[in-house]
């Protein structure tokens, strides 16, 4: 193989290896924030309701979440743990949610949580 030839594979290689180094360095550092909505939801003509009692953790932060009321955290990175505690407040008894949130180019999620209180895969809202 020609010294010339050689030489411009390996160019073109080290272009593309730097490509996908800016676009997983872009995806990876890339902020977020996540806004948990505790209102009264429609879908599909059901109605999920507001719930009480609602404590949210996400890296190591932990927020109250009251009836009708939002939140917001703001995340670094594409790939973020949630753990979602829902009490009941007439017995002791309450419900523990973990979900995996993969975000990728999306600067602002809407997450339902009456929605995921009643058991639903997808709860994200629109904005």
């Amino acid at each position: 193989m020609r010294p010339g030839i050689r030489r411009n594979i390996l160019r073109v290689l080290l272009c593309i290896a730097a490509i996908a180094l800016g676009e997983w360095l872009t995806v990876a550092g890339m902020q977020h924030t996540i806004i948990f909505d505790n209102c009264k939801v429609t879908r599909n003509s059901i109605v999920f309701p507001a719930v009480e009692g609602v404590q949210v953790t996400i890296d190591g932060t932990t927020e109250s979440v009251a009836a009708d009321d939002r939140c917001a955290v703001k995340v670094i990175g594409a790939k973020n743990s949630v753990t979602l505690e829902f009490i009941d407040p007439s017995s002791e008894a309450g419900k523990r949610v973990v979900i995996h949130l993969a975000l990728k180019f999306e600067r602002t999620v809407i997450v339902s949580l009456p929605m995921l209180a009643n058991g639903e895969s997808n709860a994200f809202l629109p904005e």
